[in-house]
């Protein structure tokens, strides 16, 4: 792939969907969408496991994204801890696949997102400035009904 990004880039872009309300499915998505505003080519996982084999914690299921920075393979997961914890060492956010041995994660490769409008009114349940689209109402229809059931209390 031409013009690989730094890991600093790719966290200068991702690192604020460390705010998003929900859980991987959202962090996710959201991040994707971002990504794909950025014009970085990206893999997004779905349908999968995490493990930290120092820890022997697991998750399923669980979703994250893959890019290949100019340091190597990245993943961007911002709910591996919360998953997880944080004890065998387990990364958060923007991290080199090759860094963390120790961390399994397997899963099919899926869709990227790329939302009509920003996400941020819904992803981080700021008040938004305009009545959503049907993009934004897919979206919201996908999360899980009590993230759902709190962000439509601030629509």
């Amino acid at each position: 792939m031409k013009n690989k990004k730094t890991l600093a880039a790719i966290q200068a872009i991702t690192d604020k969907c460390d705010a998003c309300i929900g859980e991987c499915k959202e962090a996710t998505m959201v991040v994707s969408h971002y990504l794909n505003e950025a014009g970085i080519e990206h893999r997004v996982y779905t349908d999968g496991s995490i493990r930290n084999r120092k820890s022997g914690a697991g998750w399923q299921p669980h979703m994250w994204v893959e890019v290949d920075a100019k340091e190597g393979v990245a993943i961007i997961d911002y709910r591996a801890r919360h998953w997880l914890g944080e004890v065998g060492n387990t990364p958060h956010g923007v991290f080199l696949k090759s860094k963390y041995p120790h961390m399994q994660y397997s899963g099919k490769r899926g869709n990227t997102y790329q939302f009509t409008n920003d996400p941020a009114p819904v992803a981080f349940g700021k008040e938004p400035e305009h009545i959503m689209t049907e993009t934004q109402e897919q979206y919201m229809a996908g999360l899980d009904k009590d993230i759902w059931d709190a962000i439509r209390g601030k629509i």
